[in-house]
């Protein structure tokens, strides 16, 4: 399991490479408080999902 923050994961969305966070980990955990600040700040990720669970 890999624990990603707001930074990385707005870089590597809008690079074009989110997918590569599936070769990290086949889970990547997104904390309330990154998926937080990236709606509050409108971060659009291209193919990206977050799953809360």
């Amino acid at each position: 399991m890999t624990v990603i923050h707001t930074s990385p994961l707005i870089f590597l969305s809008k690079a074009g490479y989110f997918e590569l966070l599936r070769v990290l980990s086949a889970e990547i955990v997104v904390p309330i408080a990154v998926r937080d600040e990236i709606y509050a700040h409108g971060e659009l990720l291209s193919g990206g999902q977050i799953m809360l669970i």
